[in-house]
């Protein structure tokens, strides 16, 4: 081999140009033009070769330099086969190089010439093998051909240059089917086996297999042609003597390819089937056994190839009958090992499996230490355990398994060509041992052992194998420790196999295999990233993989290809979970079915796979209702668990877990809570929890779920007695929970789930006995789950919540402890919600952390807390996702300044976690990495922040300032107002200029909250007639002015009315939860106040606003600074004004073009209007790019279960509806106010998320609009045109009167024109429930 050089000495160029131009030997060998008759030959040799050429000419005689060059030559082109594809480009370059040289000084009289030519055409055909270019296949026979038609005809190899030109055209008749290209190849080998040669068998044995393809490649099989072969083989064999130096074993293995081709070979008896004048006379030969061998060997190989059952058998029972000869002929053994294996795999069958292992154990056992064979066999028996632990999942065949092959390489016969080999195969069986022993010595070593491999890996695909196994560990570690690079390096390792094998022609299983590790890895980096990118690789990665098993099969097809299939529904599975999108959860659902229908009963993999279906199912049953869905679930978890071969406690304990969540999926919507669904869950859970206990890694799930399921029979079915002696049965699972030290996160879920039970059990009845033990039970649980810093935040704050509350129950005199941990508790809540698994998900965590906000301001003015310190941590608690959306708004330039590393990690993570994915409520395997991810980020962002928090001047980073005079600075344009109401007590805190102070509202209780809502809801119902809905309504309003109004205004000092000359002050009130309910602007004693002029209503005293939270204030009345600081060209903006006077499916609104053209007709005064009639959003959200005020009349739908899908109804609203999430998004960078002349556009029906004040109105303000008017529940068209009209022709007024110039339309007096026209109407005597639905929004 040449030493490798980088680039070639100072002047070599240029001196062998001019040798070789000194060079006239007149050969003419090489073609015109072609390698050094090429004027860039030089060039493009390779540096080494260049030397090496230079120093020999310079040294030897000429006539000595082709013998020199072509030896080199020849050692190059033995290299080419065994060596990755770098050095084998270099080896080809170099031999061509080196043989062309070898011509160019060879004189016309040389004696070797042909030798020499026929090393170059060797060299060639290296090259064609390598590029498969059809130019270097004629060059190849160009060059055998000038040596056989040059050299004299008494050369020594002459009859090996005839071979070889034989061989190359029978390469080319073999891809172009030339007859011309056959003739001469079968002349060519008949003129070498002409010669009285030591190697005419082999010559002769080459002219029979050309033929054979003549025979069969051409068509029309031709059995006289056949037979025909068959006599030439025959003779082959005949002539072998002692002085053969080829392989008598190839000899035999040609003549059985062309037995196969002529006779059939019976599968029930092969050996009978075996014509008798063939087996007679290779009997005569004495060479039955090899015979019957190398035709065992076809079949075995085709079956490999294609997977006929029928190959397999016979290949089978060939080696069988030769065994029965020689029972203990370790090759026959280990042939019959070798199919036995593949048949195995091929029909899943672990009886077959466990054949082959003892075949080859029997191989290892009949071959001595130093037989050259004895490493191949010991690598073939640890092949076949690990087999069967794939299967089977025996942990005991894969240790065994991995002793064969640190044996195989400690052996002293070992190659080095080898020991990549047994590496590799060594590190991915270390890689299953960790998976089910989770010893971290095992990944370990495997790390150790495919460096190993790599870094000795000989050929390409060596290299391919190596790279595959490196990329599974990778991906391995990094669920270990969750290093990102792993999974990136995993990823490149596996796309650099993949190309390795693409450009080798390599059509075999291990290219699918690489396409479905790839996907594996790009669906978790999916999950990390949440590029759609990666998902669409991992989707095209397993199809490729399935596609490339389709057209390859092998005996594991069908095994391999559930694995695919399998690897596609997690892809699809994983992409439903993040975008809710239901085509991928159906293509999730078909590929699963595939993938279990095709699984073998004792298949130890059938289990999880009947989990992954039975989930997908049960989640498709979720979005549907179609009981359909959960029935197949049972029907397919039902089959499994009847199979014959019994599964293991963890597959047992994780289809009885998912069962048990199909039973209580179906208590939970069943419409009369059959508890006969309830005892078949806990059975369920109870069989999986015995099965898997609690200190095992996989008996949480079920623990937890059973839990639960005893909290649904508590709400639904138990008495007290039962109740308590629930409690009791649970202590002892307490005390297990003890022993286990809390390690884990399932740990701590399941101390929580007990909690909740036990809680449920105390509320249920305090006064019974034991009740007080229980209740304290239940508050050290929810204790120890909270103070245990590690645990995820979503945990702590519902422990928090919940030991809070409990401990205002048991112990009520004392509110400083429930104080302290509640603002925990809410410290914990902005990111525990937001920095997580979805919307969907994040609506749920506000539902179930909602009473948080209020229970927070309640304890902590009982504990004393300043009422300043109060409103910070209710602040802070509420509205979420108000101040999510914030924060992403918030302008960072100052920490950017500052701390640019910080700044930048921090938008990193931010935009990281608004992606999405979901969490599901009954509790799933934890075998999804998709939430781990999730927390992972969260944990690093919150670190973050808490990092940026601790810098000088950003203690509060994305917080309300805890500094009192920067909350008396919001009230500056008038007081905020917040009330809140509990059971335990009920108060107004008031932000005013001069300080922050609460007061205590004694009437307003909370069942006297929530029966006047509870009249409010009815009238919004139409549960009443008109007049008796009319009075109710007024009876609220009352209440409402005594109970919570009154009290606040008089304690501001708005007792009287504004004059006529004077504006009434303004007020916002705070959007409470109990404030999305109540309508306190329209609180008071209307009639009273019109007939008598007393300032008993708040309209008669304030101008009222609402707000969701301090910093939301803030937000737009920034956005508000903005647009009028902004250019002329924003008050340029027209207004859009959007009538839908018609909607499909919807009522017609018989005054929505009056409104709008009254509208226009005020505004056209001020500003250019656009007016859209029936659009659809499209247009809308394009119009309102360019608008300064938008207007809509239309219907508004408020969504009972999502806020987030509130809409307003457009055209296409079923398809392409306004919502909320939209209006979040959409532009609107000149916009200073909207107005929502439609039903319910300021109101949120999920009582459990009116802290969000997520509605329509609040959607607009989150884009930036600073005011709003919206609705609070169904309007009367005709009122509203009137309102409408009213609101603008004042707007004009006030904007006039203020301005002193009336030149444009000024929105920041919207609330008072609002009020102003309320006003009018209620002078008019209009019903209060007509005109109090209007309210206005924003700075």
């Amino acid at each position: 081999m040449l030493t490798r050089e980088v680039e070639v000495e100072p002047d070599v160029i240029e001196r062998l140009k001019n040798i070789l131009q000194s060079v006239d030997t007149n050969n003419s060998v090489i073609a015109p033009g072609e390698f050094t008759e090429s004027e860039d030959f030089v060039d493009t040799l390779r540096p080494e070769a260049a030397n090496i050429i230079l120093k020999f000419a310079g040294t030897y005689p000429h006539s000595e330099l082709p013998e020199l060059y072509s030896c080199l030559s020849e050692r190059e082109v033995q290299l080419v086969s065994s060596r990755n594809t770098e050095t084998r480009v270099s080896a080809i370059k170099n031999a061509i190089g080196l043989g062309a040289a070898a011509i160019k000084f060879m004189s016309s009289d040389y004696p070797k010439r042909g030798v020499v030519i026929n090393v170059f055409a060797r060299a060639v055909r290296a090259r064609y093998r390598f590029t498969q270019d059809d130019a270097d296949l004629d060059k190849m026979i160009y060059y055998f051909r000038k040596a056989v038609e040059t050299e004299a005809e008494d050369e020594e190899f002459r009859p090996y240059h005839i071979d070889d030109l034989g061989k190359a055209l029978w390469e080319r008749f073999v891809k172009t089917s030339s007859v011309d290209d056959f003739e001469e190849s079968r002349d060519r080998f008949k003129a070498a086996a002409a010669f009285t040669h030591h190697d005419k068998p082999l010559f002769t044995s080459h002219l029979g297999k050309v033929m054979n393809d003549r025979a069969v490649l051409l068509g029309n099989r031709d059995e006289s042609l056949l037979d025909e072969c068959l006599q030439i083989h025959f003779e082959a064999v005949t002539l072998v003597d002692d002085k053969f130096h080829g392989s008598i074993d190839a000899l035999y293995q040609n003549l059985a390819e062309t037995y196969c081709e002529r006779y059939i070979v019976s599968t029930d008896d092969p050996i009978s089937s075996l014509d008798e004048n063939v087996v007679n006379r290779i009997i005569e030969l004495d060479r039955l056994s090899t015979f019957i061998s190398e035709l065992a060997g076809i079949y075995n190989s085709r079956f490999s190839r294609l997977g006929h059952q029928e190959d397999a058998d016979r290949g089978v029972k060939l080696l069988e009958s030769i065994r029965t000869k020689n029972s203990s002929d370790p090759s026959v053994l280990a042939k019959l090992g070798e199919v036995t294996q593949k048949r195995a795999i091929s029909i899943d069958s672990q009886v077959v499996l466990t054949q082959a292992v003892d075949l080859f154990e029997a191989a290892v056992s009949a071959t001595a230490e130093d037989d050259p064979h004895i490493t191949t066999r010991l690598q073939q028996h640890s092949l076949a355990l690990f087999a069967r632990f794939e299967m089977k999942g025996a942990i005991e065949d894969v240790k065994k398994s991995i002793s064969l092959l640190w044996k195989a390489l400690e052996s002293a016969v070992t190659r080095p060509e080898q020991q990549s080999n047994f590496f590799r195969c060594l590190s991915g069986q270390l890689l299953s041992c960790y998976e089910v022993t989770e010893n971290k010595d095992d990944l370990d070593t495997a790390v150790v052992c495919i460096e190993s491999a790599l870094e000795m890996a000989g050929s390409d695909i060596d290299r391919a194998l190596c790279l595959r196994g490196h990329g599974k560990i990778l991906f391995q570690k990094y669920a270990v420790d969750r290093v990102i690079t792993n999974i990136d390096d995993a990823v490149r390792a596996y796309e650099e196999a993949i190309e390795i094998l693409k450009k080798s022609g390599n059509a075999s299983v291990d290219i699918s295999w690489c396409y479905n590790d790839l996907g594996n890895a790009l669906n978790r980096k999916f999950v990390i990233t949440g590029s759609p990118d990666e998902a669409c690789k991992s989707i095209s990665s397993f199809e490729e993989a399935i596609s490339r098993n389709e057209i390859n099969p092998t005996p594991n097809y069908r095994r391999d290809k559930t694995m695919y299939l399998i690897g596609l529904g997690n892809a699809h599975l994983i992409q439903y979970e993040r975008w809710n999108q239901t085509g991928s959860l159906d293509a999730a659902i078909s590929c699963y079915k595939d993938a279990v229908d095709a699984t073998d009963d004792s298949d130890s993999m059938l289990a999880t796979r009947t989990g992954s279906l039975c989930w997908a199912l049960q989640l498709k049953y979720d979005i549907t209702n179609d009981r359909k869905f959960l029935d197949s679930s049972e029907n397919y978890l039902t089959a499994a668990l009847d199979r014959p071969t019994p599964f293991s406690g963890r597959q047992i304990a994780f289809l009885h877990n998912r069962a048990g969540s199909g039973y209580l999926r179906l208590f939970l919507e069943s419409d009369s809570k059959d508890t006969t669904y309830l005892d078949k869950a806990s059975g369920s859970f109870r069989v999986a929890m015995n099965a898997s206990p609690l200190d095992s890694d996989h008996g949480s799930p079920p623990t937890t779920n059973f839990i639960r399921t005893l909290m649904f029979k508590c709400d639904n079915s138990m008495s007290s007695t039962d109740m308590i002696a629930v409690a009791v049965q649970l202590l002892p699972l307490l005390n297990i929970m003890k022993d286990r030290k809390f390690g884990s996160e399932d740990s701590r879920f399941i101390f929580l789930s007990i909690g909740d039970l036990l809680l449920r059990i105390y509320m249920a009845d305090k006064a019974a006995p034991m009740a007080k033990q229980i209740g304290d039970v239940a508050l050290k649980c929810f204790g120890f789950v909270y103070n245990q810093i590690e645990t995820q935040a979503t945990f702590r704050i519902h422990a928090g919540l919940r030991a809070a509350i409990l401990y205002y129950e048991l112990y009520g005199g004392n509110t400083t402890p429930p104080a302290q941990t509640l603002v925990g508790v809410t410290a914990l809540l902005p990111e525990a919600i937001l920095l997580g698994p979805s919307r969907l998900e994040q609506l749920r965590l506000v539902k179930q952390f909602s009473p948080v906000p209020s229970r927070t301001l309640a304890y902590t003015l009982s504990a004393g807390q300043s009422a300043a310190v109060a409103l910070l941590w209710f602040e802070r608690g509420r509205c979420i996702i108000w101040d999510r959306v914030i924060n992403q708004k918030t302008d960072i330039d100052d920490l950017k300044q500052s701390h640019e590393d910080l700044a930048v990690r921090y938008e990193t993570l931010r935009d990281k976690l608004s992606q999405n994915t979901v969490s599901h409520t009954v509790l799933a395997e934890r075998s999804s990495f998709m939430v781990q991810n999730f927390q992972n980020w969260a944990l690093e962002y919150n670190q973050t922040v808490d990092l940026i928090r601790q810098k000088e001047g950003f203690k509060n980073f994305l917080l309300l300032s805890d500094n009192i005079l920067d909350l008396q600075n919001y009230a500056t344009e008038g007081p905020i107002v917040v009330v809140n109401v509990t059971t335990h007590r009920s108060d107004a805190v008031i932000i005013a200029s001069s300080g922050v102070t609460s007061l205590s509202l004694p009437l307003f209780t909370e069942n006297a909250y929530l029966s006047n809502a509870a009249v409010l809801l009815a009238i919004r119902a139409g549960s009443y007639d008109d007049d008796d809905a009319s009075s109710r309504f007024e009876e609220v309003l009352k209440w409402l002015w005594d109970a919570v109004a009154c009290p606040i205004l008089d304690q501001m000092g708005y007792t009287e009315r504004a004059s006529n000359r004077d504006t009434p002050p303004r007020i916002w009130w705070m959007t409470s939860a109990c404030m999305n309910y109540l309508p306190i602007h329209a609180a008071g004693d209307h009639k009273r106040a019109l007939a008598t002029g007393e300032p008993c209503s708040v309209m008669d005293r304030v101008i009222c606003s609402y707000i969701p939270t301090l910093k939301a204030l803030d937000f737009v009345r920034q956005a508000a600074v903005r647009l009028q600081n902004s250019t002329d060209v924003a008050f340029s903006a027209p207004a859009l004004l959007v009538q839908m006077p018609t909607t499909p499916n919807k009522s017609a609104l018989q005054n929505a073009e009056r409104e709008v053209s009254a509208v226009a007709d005020t505004l056209e005064i001020k500003m250019s209007v656009n007016i859209l009639t029936c659009p659809k959003r499209r247009d809308v959200l394009v119009a309102m790019r360019d608008s300064r005020m938008v207007h809509f009349v239309c219907h508004g739908l408020a969504n009972q279960e999502d806020p987030s899908l509130s809409q307003l109804q457009l055209q296409d609203w079923r398809s392409s509806p306004l919502d909320v999430r939209t209006l979040m998004r959409a532009s609107m960078p000149k916009c200073e106010f909207v107005y929502l002349s439609a039903c319910d556009t300021a109101l949120n029906k999920v009582a459990s998320l009116r802290e969000e004040a997520l509605h329509l109105s609040s959607a607009f303000h989150m884009a930036g609009i600073p005011y709003t008017i919206g609705t609070l529940w169904n309007i009367d068209d005709s009122i509203a045109a009137d309102i409408a009209t009213l609101f603008y022709s004042n707007l004009a007024d006030i904007s006039r009167a203020e301005t002193q110039t009336g030149d444009r339309l000024e929105f920041k007096y919207s609330a008072q024109a609002l009020h102003t026209s309320i006003m009018e109407v209620r002078e008019q005597g209009t019903e209060s429930f007509l005109w109090a639905a209007y309210a206005h929004y924003g700075a």
